[in-house]
């Protein structure tokens, strides 16, 4: 069975390389790393991403893996510039940081299939192929340029629900 804490840590690395946004893939190879999903799921999230690629995020292998860690500072500009609700959350977060220069890095994680999902992936897909639209319509009108909500302001938050005795200060953006 896989360890969530070598998942974190993966991620952890790569913040703490320098990346103010780490995201696990399911693509990428990596020494220990295996991945097991159905071929139908492979072959529609291929698909998926396709699309993605063609009108939002490009030069990231897996956009919709839920392994994902932000710099505090880096979430709370990015989520307040959120217009999205649902799976495509993944899509828009990443498209923003790219636009505003965050550096983002991809991480190689062990990934298995549960049953039991709550994706229907017809329906699913459907809604997230139009939400691409929407976010690109987002980007095209400058949307993504100013917060959409109030970021939170002189607040610190540290969220490590592995390791809540870790000390010292925040990592600052590169």
């Amino acid at each position: 069975m896989v360890r969530l804490r070598s998942e974190f840590e993966r991620l952890e690395t790569a913040i703490d390389a320098g990346a103010a946004v780490a995201i696990g893939s399911r693509v990428l190879h990596g020494q220990g790393v295996r991945v097991r999903a159905r071929f139908y799921r492979r072959l529609i999230g291929r698909s998926f991403h396709a699309l993605v690629r063609a009108l939002t995020v490009r030069g990231i292998a897996d956009t919709q893996c839920g392994f994902k860690m932000f710099r505090g500072e880096v979430a709370h500009d990015l989520f307040s510039r959120m217009r999205m609700t649902g799976f495509s959350f993944d899509v828009e977060v990443l498209v923003m940081a790219q636009l505003r220069g965050i550096r983002v890095a991809e991480v190689p994680v062990n990934w298995t299939h549960q049953p039991g999902s709550r994706v229907n992936l017809v329906r699913d897909s459907l809604h997230m192929a139009y939400d691409l639209l929407v976010i690109r319509t987002h980007v095209l009108r400058g949307d993504y340029d100013a917060p959409h909500v109030a970021p939170l302001s002189g607040v610190a938050v540290v969220v490590d629900p592995i390791d809540d005795e870790r000390e010292g200060p925040e990592p600052a953006l590169p």
